[in-house]
């Protein structure tokens, strides 16, 4: 059986376009964006301590204890190319599941790929999620009264 001539271009045309998506996979990591990127949810029955060890030396390098109710989210990029001990960047920031308006971020200096390791640990449970803190100013304290001179006392005189 022998293809229309019509369909054969576009037949054509299709595996040209897969060809080039194909080869445009593998730039999607190259312009900024991290793959390698870790979360970690923090709950009542599951509350996490994660911590960044450098595997050369088995430092612990940075630990962060994920308030309940959160999730922590770890990403490692390119860094300081120049920074041969540490040339990668860890970033990561940590967003509240539960409604509430907590949030905190942060980056730093990592080992690159092959000599740093993410272990988590999970805390004592049961651990309930804090209460967010007010928000507005604290009432100011009220002026202190001047003290009154003491009286003089007529026989020290």
């Amino acid at each position: 059986m022998t293809m229309p001539r019509r369909s054969r271009p576009m037949i054509a045309r299709s595996a040209a376009a897969a060809l080039a998506v194909a080869a445009t996979l593998p730039l999607v990591g190259c312009f900024g964006v991290s793959t390698d990127k870790y979360p970690f949810e923090s709950r009542t029955w599951s509350p996490k301590t994660v911590v960044l060890i450098d595997t050369r030396t088995e430092e612990e390098l940075w630990r962060y204890e994920a308030p309940v109710g959160t999730t922590l989210t770890i990403r490692f990029s390119s860094g300081d190319e120049e920074n041969l001990e540490f040339p990668d960047e860890m970033r990561w920031e940590v967003k509240s599941d539960i409604g509430t308006e907590f949030s905190d971020e942060g980056e730093l200096p990592a080992p690159p790929e092959g000599v740093r390791r993410v272990d988590w640990y999970l805390r004592p449970a049961p651990e309930y999620p804090k209460p967010d803190a007010p928000r507005a100013e604290p009432a100011p304290l009220p002026e202190p009264e001047p003290e009154e001179p003491a009286a003089e006392d007529p026989e020290d005189g």
